[in-house]
């Protein structure tokens, strides 16, 4: 973990990447087009756990209950609002890019991979449809994606180093990614 924050700490690709998320869900994670879709359902299923509802017995649910027990832990820490879930996923976003970056990066320049984890952010996380990264339709999905995607960091750190805590650390992410959304299995 530490050789991941000593990425993050000297390289100002990922300053410009984190001050671009946070511009970004300052003026659009509050817009969303989709009227009528069933994001309440994730609001209101983490209070219902905040309430001592339990899923799958007094909440009927079709995903796996892991991102509402994570929603319902941010919702007793910080409160239970809007804004709330808006800094969370802000935060969210954050840890994304930082990590799509870092992967692009192993592959790709570091320009291009700044260009690239730009146009990811903009297109996906901040995307106005129902798949938006900030306000989304399932967090079990967007929680599931950023636990994939940091087990594939840990993975490349792995064939890089051969030190084993990273395999241990990709195995421990790629639970929480099934525990999260089972299609990730």
């Amino acid at each position: 973990m530490s050789d991941l924050l000593k990425n993050f700490k000297y390289n100002w690709h990922i300053i410009v990447i984190f001050a671009i998320v946070i511009i970004s869900s300052c003026f659009f994670a509050k817009h969303s087009m989709q009227l009528l879709s069933d994001r309440g359902r994730e609001m209101m299923f983490p209070l219902a756990i905040l309430n001592g509802d339990v899923p799958y017995k007094d909440i009927l649910t079709i995903y796996f209950p892991l991102a509402y027990y994570v929603n319902a832990l941010f919702f007793k820490i910080f409160g239970a609002s809007l804004n709330t879930v808006y800094i969370m996923q802000t935060f969210y976003c954050m840890i994304f890019s930082g990590l799509f970056y870092l992967i692009s990066n192993e592959f790709l320049s570091k320009n291009f991979s700044l260009i690239l984890t730009i146009l990811v952010a903009q297109s996906c996380l901040f995307s106005q449809s129902v798949f938006g990264y900030i306000l989304p339709y399932s967090y079990s999905m967007t929680y599931g994606i950023l636990a994939f995607l940091a087990a594939v960091y840990f993975i490349l750190k792995f064939f890089g180093t051969n030190k084993e805590k990273y395999i241990y650390a990709a195995a421990f992410l790629s639970g929480a990614a099934v525990c999260f959304k089972a299609e990730f299995l």
